[in-house]
């Protein structure tokens, strides 16, 4: 069995953010209208919250329906952006095309799964949440153990999703083949495509990070529509540049067997 071609990693990352910036405007053609549907699910979903106090049953309840009720419209611009890079498609506006239905069974299997492992997880570690302070030595490096267990945990949860992510550009394209073949382009490089998955998340998390810490209280009030609008642009930028540097992995692995390059060069 011959051996995946490594993806290198910071080049994968460099060339993500080349090849979306300088496409800004094929990516706002496909995004406006997931941002504007972000926007209006954002506001709809927070009405609960405006009324009662939820319970976190319903918290998990409503938060699954509203990640349910995402991907359609990301699964609209992130589709032709895929079939962009991997098929040299010229992406029209944000559409779903006869992949659509394919795509977005996937990618909700994929949140679904990972969604119910960190509720899990989240759960698990209310059971250790809020006990009092102890000064019994053995308590404390206990409970401190459960935390580190826990954050591994998450990470672990995070990791198994993105190492099934590569079904996701082949639904896009046309060349689903099954899980075990996703699973098997990412061999000798699991951990190459997880740090790439990362790195490419890390910026836009730092400037959102960045831009609502300098907001504070200005995002207050009536200003917290602005906030909601800043959290779309965010997240549907981070599904674009997930899914171009997703796109360049795939491509490199050897997902496109038989295909023309992607519009990205790989030097």
């Amino acid at each position: 069995m011959t051996e995946n071609p490594k993806l290198p990693v910071l080049r994968t990352v460099a060339h993500s953010f080349v090849f979306l910036f300088a496409n800004w405007r094929l990516a706002l053609r496909v995004g406006w209208v997931a941002v504007l549907v972000t926007i209006a699910l954002d506001l709809l979903f927070d009405l609960p919250s405006g009324f009662v106090e939820l319970s976190l049953p319903w918290q998990a309840f409503i938060g699954f329906m509203e990640m349910l009720a995402y991907i359609p419209a990301i699964a609209a611009a992130v589709v032709p952006w895929h079939r962009f890079i991997l098929l040299n498609e010229q992406p029209t506006a944000a559409r779903l095309g006869s992949q659509g239905r394919s795509y977005i069974l996937r990618i909700a299997l994929l949140y679904s799964l990972s969604w119910a492992a960190s509720w899990l997880i989240y759960l698990s570690s209310l059971m250790f949440a809020g006990h009092p302070a102890t000064d019994n030595l053995p308590v404390s490096l206990f409970a401190i153990l459960v935390s580190y267990i826990h954050f591994a945990a998450f990470l672990a949860a995070y990791a198994g999703f993105v190492l099934l992510t590569p079904i996701l550009p082949a639904a896009a394209v046309d060349r689903y083949q099954g899980v075990k073949r996703a699973f098997d382009l990412s061999r000798g490089n699991r951990l190459r495509l997880i740090a790439i998955n990362y790195a490419v998340f890390l910026p836009a998390y730092v400037t959102l990070w960045v831009i609502i810490g300098l907001a504070g209280e200005a995002f207050d009030g009536r200003a917290a529509y602005l906030r909601n609008a800043v959290y779309a642009v965010y997240f549907v930028f981070q599904a674009l540049i997930a899914a171009t540097a997703l796109s360049l992995c795939y491509h490199r692995m050897g997902g496109m067997v038989g295909a023309a390059p992607p519009s990205v060069p790989e030097t």
